[in-house]
């Protein structure tokens, strides 16, 4: 059946209200969007730091301004709120007469001021490193120089660190560890603590067991003080029955 004549096809049109809605339904889906992105970014409290360990404290600074970015100067005014004690102290000194300070500046007189003697001096102390206790005691102080190896020397190999590693090892670890070839840093650590374990369990069965015994001086001497003991009563008894004889057996 035909529309009737003059009539047309209604065309769908839009009111204030619904783009008024549509408008809301954009900006809630940017708002949202907004959400989601500070829902991905993870809430990191900024490093406390009162003197000791500045390397660890700056490597963690770092970490924490990659993930909040930030201009340098003001780097410096939210990581002085986390100094403590001696640094607290240093900073307020250090900061008086200078307007702006960058966080690389700070980071450079924080080396100066804390960093132990001798640790300047990192490459000759981790050529020098070598193991004299466990596996693990060893791997965290090359951890440690490595760290600083690494940001000194960006060509530096994981090859080189594996030699390195397995230079500073004790002779009966070294060579068992040496014969899988190990490819990266933490293969030879690894290796390095199986034959760790190995060799304690085989000291352990090897370890001569050393029998004890009673405690025989003291043993002997109860005995002898209860066979005084009983002399003296039966001595007593025939001194009171008038019995004496010269045969102690008598």
């Amino acid at each position: 059946m035909g529309l009737p004549s003059g009539s047309r096809t209604p065309i769908a049109t839009t009111t204030d209200d619904e783009h008024s809605t549509n408008g809301l339904r954009q900006k809630t889906l940017v708002d949202m969007d907004d959400y989601g992105k500070f829902l991905k970014t993870p809430r990191l409290d900024f490093p406390r730091f009162d003197g000791v360990n500045p390397r660890a404290w700056v490597r963690k600074g770092n970490q924490f301004f990659y993930i909040h970015p930030m201009e340098e100067s003001t780097k410096v005014k939210v990581a002085s709120l986390y100094l403590e004690g001696r640094a607290d102290s240093w900073f307020l000194e250090y900061q008086e007469g200078r307007e702006i300070i960058e966080w690389t500046e700070l980071t450079e007189q924080i080396y100066k001021r804390f960093e132990e003697v001798g640790q300047d001096n990192y490459v000759g102390n981790f050529n020098k490193l070598v193991q004299t206790d466990t596996i693990e005691e060893y791997y965290e102080c090359f951890e440690t120089l490595k760290a600083i190896m690494v940001s000194k020397n960006k060509e530096l190999t994981e090859e080189n660190f594996v030699l390195s590693f397995l230079s500073g090892l004790e002779d009966e670890i070294r060579t068992s560890v040496q014969m899988f070839k190990p490819t990266n840093l933490h293969h030879a650590w690894y290796l390095a603590k199986m034959q760790e374990s190995t060799l304690e369990a085989q000291f352990k069965k090897t370890k001569p067991v050393v029998k004890t015994f009673p405690n025989t001086t003291s043993y002997f001497s109860k005995i002898a003080t209860v066979i005084q003991k009983r002399g003296e009563k039966d001595n007593s008894e025939r001194g009171r029955r008038g019995h004496f004889c010269e045969n102690d057996f008598c």
